[in-house]
């Protein structure tokens, strides 16, 4: 039962993407322990869950290879291999529609979403053995220990000669090899004895990247070749020379290469976790290019116009609009009154009806017996007819009648609230929720016989009658990964100068779990990091850094720590954060900055959008951390906050950089620390005094701002010593401190005091005015240039590759609140809710205008009251060309 469990979950998802899979033979390959295929192509729709317009022009699977000794599953390793992948995908719209295609494509975007959506409703099962801990983690510990896994020679490639005419251009990924594998405790590959109570696995990564090739010429794009071989080994190759048909690649990503290293703990001894990850990689070095910006922007604008006309493609005529327009108007007619029209007459109506009541029923018997094939079968066949949006109905609603048949069917689970509901606006306003018990997610033990049940226990080293964590102390970390960046480099390209480079050194992260008190802990930190401009000389000066300037850090002190911990074991708290910041100098250069505004510049993009799009996203961040604290304090979260924060210099020259003589503007911001003071959770104050209740009903966080100052300075002086002290002549604003005290009562529901309180104290503020520091600051600010667009090097010349121009592609101009798209996800997550609230939408607590792009996107679904029908029927087929004629 076991073996056929495996066979029938490996069937299923290699059906998925491979095309023409021998299914009877595979199962028979798979109960044999035996599995080799070779010379696979992949289905056209492989790339599905992409959810994109795209598909698969040409897939090559060179082998895939199984081992599974069942008779020593236990002891024996299994091997799964995967060798030379070569995909070649492209956008839909450069070939002739074709409807087979196109609806293997859309039904499985359509029972992706579908899976996801089930996925995502939770839901009740019995309790069984899969759900208890132990056994979850002595399964997974004997496929870890058991499995090895090799990946070699992958290369997916996306080309595409319609987003931008004339200028065909190919990205893409490739990987070299991967795997994962058992060794000792010496990190050399063996097999371990089942029986070993500790595991080590090693996965190694090499030779990780993507590329994008802004211009191919059109004898350099390899679906010129898909009707022989050549394509394949044209993709094999590249992956050693690095380039195809002569193109180099030119890398977003240069080739990476890791090793993680993993030890399991199956003693269940509290000296080391039960799972041990180190990942540690040595560089990343992303380049960007401001062609690949281009390419970039108008690929996602393209992906817009081709999903919108999707829909359509079938309408449209295979030919040019010159000299064909009575097609096209006739192609415009069809589409409208297709789409728009006739899918509300009666007899269309009275049809979607009846094929929605069989799926609804259908799907009321797969509920009652999930095991039905031919009912699974019958509603598959309905599904191909039926859009996502009705089929969700659909299903939701047999839910409905199959739990009032039997209200033992159903469950109610109390839902959690937390501040992400708060800040993206949960609309469910109803403590709890009905939740379906979906029979068909029947435990999988459940199908074994006692004697393979016995024997996967024995196997696994499971025993029935322990609990996983009932002797775990609260502070007993079960899961601990660390992640280790040696160096990482982020680079944009203008003309094949680098405008800007970001560097990250020796950056670090730990992620540790505690299971027994629902607690977990992230923390992060790195050395230094300093960001480099362009200066007029094309040279990288630095506008952001962290050892550069007085406040320096010492080189073994960290520059960033930060530890965020939920449920700590050590403080009484819901809570605790640590933040711990050395200063940073921020340089202003006025022709780095412009150099960065040149790169994002395009015909579709402009200033003011970037500007409004930081603006917005800015926006977003502030209502989620606003949202965060509207519910800290209403559910009264206690937060432990240790920050101890020097915050950044800003160093404004006089000419907007620091190589010509002038004037510098230094703004220090000083340090910031915030200490926290909790009250206890079970405090009394009914025998209180006024004075004891005003200190007890409180949470204090102290807020302490110290050495912010001012100075003005001629950039020959040594304004660096003087930024050090407390004042000196070129003090404007000498060192300012200020104490805050931020108070949250742990008493909502007392009202005789505040809610919240706020105490500030400034005990000094000085100005260090003169004329002649007047005059020098009002020379300064009429002096500061602005960032503007590079005048260095045209921006026609900024976009050229290979010596030939681009023409930025400008694409239709549209709202897309103005067109019908499919239904988002969380569009169909808001429609399930009102099937199961009697509503077809319910008004969110949150924004009315998400409400109005949601009911926007289902419209469609509904026929609106107040729209006139015009049935197209009533006029005939020589009408039509008639008038498209005209």
């Amino acid at each position: 039962m076991l073996d056929g469990l495996v066979a029938g979950l490996i069937n299923k998802y290699l059906g998925k993407y491979i095309q023409n899979l021998d299914s009877d033979n595979l199962n028979i390959s798979i109960l044999s322990g035996n599995v080799e295929l070779t010379d696979l192509q992949l289905r056209p729709e492989a790339l599905f869950e992409l959810d994109l317009p795209i598909e698969v022009k040409a897939g090559y699977v060179g082998k895939i290879y199984l081992s599974i000794p069942w008779t020593s599953l236990y002891s024996l390793p299994v091997i799964a291999s995967v060798e030379d992948v070569y995909v070649i995908a492209g956008p839909l719209s450069d070939r002739k529609y074709d409807a087979e295609k196109e609806k293997n494509l859309a039904n499985a975007i359509k029972r992706q979403k579908l899976e996801d959506l089930e996925m995502s409703k939770t839901e009740k099962g019995e309790e069984t053995e899969s759900n208890d801990q132990g056994f979850f983690d002595s399964l997974a510990a004997t496929i870890v220990n058991n499995i090895q896994v090799f990946v070699k020679n992958i290369h997916i490639r996306y080309e595409d000669n319609v987003t931008i005419p004339n200028q065909p251009f190919a990205f893409g990924v490739t990987l070299k090899n991967f795997s994962a594998e058992t060794t000792n405790s010496q990190w050399q590959v063996t097999q371990i004895d089942s029986n070993a109570q500790v595991i080590h696995k090693q996965v190694k990564l090499d030779s990780l990247s993507a590329y994008w090739n802004a211009y191919c010429p059109e004898q350099s794009l390899v679906r010129g070749k898909l009707f022989t071989t050549a394509w394949r080994n044209l993709l094999k190759n590249s992956l050693e020379t690095k380039k195809i048909m002569n193109e180099d690649f030119d890398y977003v990503i240069r080739p990476i290469s890791g090793e993680t290293k993993v030890i399991l703990n199956k003693d269940g001894k509290l000296n080391i976790p039960m799972l041990i990850a180190d990942l540690v990689i040595e560089d990343i070095d992303i380049i960007f290019s401001r062609q690949q910006y281009l390419n970039l922007m108008a690929l996602l604008d393209s992906f817009k116009l081709m999903a919108l006309n999707q829909r359509y493609r079938k309408y449209a005529p295979d030919m040019p609009v010159k000299g064909n327009a009575h097609l096209w108007w006739k192609y415009a007619y069809n589409a409208i009154v297709e789409e728009k029209i006739r899918p509300y007459s009666w007899s269309r109506i009275k049809e979607h009806r009846n094929k929605y009541r069989q799926y609804k029923n259908l799907y009321k018997r797969k509920l009652e017996n999930p095991s039905d094939n031919e009912v699974k079968n019958r509603l598959k066949q309905l599904e191909d007819n039926l859009d996502i949006a009705n089929i969700l109905m659909a299903r939701e609603h047999a839910k409905l009648e199959f739990t009032k048949e039997a209200p033992e069917r159903a469950d109610k689970k109390e839902k959690e609230q937390s501040w992400w509901n708060w800040a993206f606006g949960s609309d469910d306003s109803d403590d709890e929720e009905k939740v379906v018990i979906d029979k068909s997610r029947t435990d999988w033990l459940s199908k074994l016989t006692p004697e393979e049940k016995e024997k996967l226990y024995k196997g696994i080293g499971y025993d029935v009658n322990a609990s996983a964590h009932s002797e775990h102390p609260p502070e007993y970390v079960a899961h601990k990964i660390n992640i280790h960046l040696t160096a990482c480099t982020i680079s944009l390209v203008n003309y094949s100068r680098e405008v800007l480079k970001v560097s990250v050194a020796n950056f670090s992260t730990a992620i540790q779990n505690r299971p027994q008190s629902n607690g977990f802990r992230i923390g992060g930190r790195t050395e230094s990091f300093i960001v480099e401009g362009a200066s007029v000389e094309n040279d990288l000066v630095a506008i952001i850094t962290s050892d550069i300037g007085v406040y320096a850090p010492v080189q073994d002190q960290q520059v960033f720590n930060f530890d965020f911990d939920m449920n700590p074991v050590y403080i009484a708290a819901d809570f605790a954060v640590r933040l711990n910041v050395q200063p940073v100098e921020i340089v202003y250069d006025k022709h780095s900055l412009s150099e960065v505004l040149s790169f994002f510049q395009a015909a579709s993009v402009s200033a003011s959008d970037i500007a409004a799009a930081a603006t917005s996203s800015l926006n977003q961040m502030v209502e989620i951390s606003r949202a965060g604290l509207y519910y800290a304090i209403n559910q009264h979260k206690t937060i432990h906050l240790s920050v101890n924060m020097h915050s950044p210099y800003v160093v404004i020259p006089e000419y907007g950089t620091l190589h010509r003589r002038g004037n510098v503007l230094v703004l220090d911001f000083g340090k910031l620390k915030v200490e926290s003071e909790l009250q206890t959770k079970d405090i009394n104050l009914e025998d209180a005094t006024f004075s004891e209740i005003e200190t007890r009903l409180y949470d204090k966080f102290n807020i302490t701002v110290t050495d912010v100052k001012a100075l003005l300075a001629d950039s020959g002086d040594d304004w660096h010593t003087a930024q050090t002290q407390a004042d000196s002549k070129y003090h404007i604003i000498p060192t300012v401190e200020m104490q805050l005290s931020f108070f949250n009562t742990v008493k909502p529901d007392y009202k005789a005091l505040p809610q919240q309180k706020i105490v500030a104290n400034l005990p000094t503020l000085k100005l260090n005015v003169s004329d002649e520091k007047i005059v020098m600051l009002s020379d300064f600010l009429q002096n500061i240039p602005l960032p503007s667009h590079s005048e260095s090097i045209p921006m026609m010349m900024s976009d050229s590759v290979d010596g030939g121009l681009n023409v930025d592609t400008v694409h239709p101009v549209f709202s897309m609140e103005e067109v019908v798209l499919e239904p988002s996800l969380n569009d169909l997550k808001a429609l399930r809710r009102s099937v199961w609230n009697n509503s077809v939408i319910r008004r969110p607590r949150f924004k009315r205008d998400q409400v109005d792009r949601t009911a926007k996107r289902l419209s469609h679904l509904v026929i609106p009251e107040d729209e006139e029908y015009y049935s197209a029927s009533d006029h005939s087929d020589e009408e039509v060309e008639e008038w498209a004629r005209l």
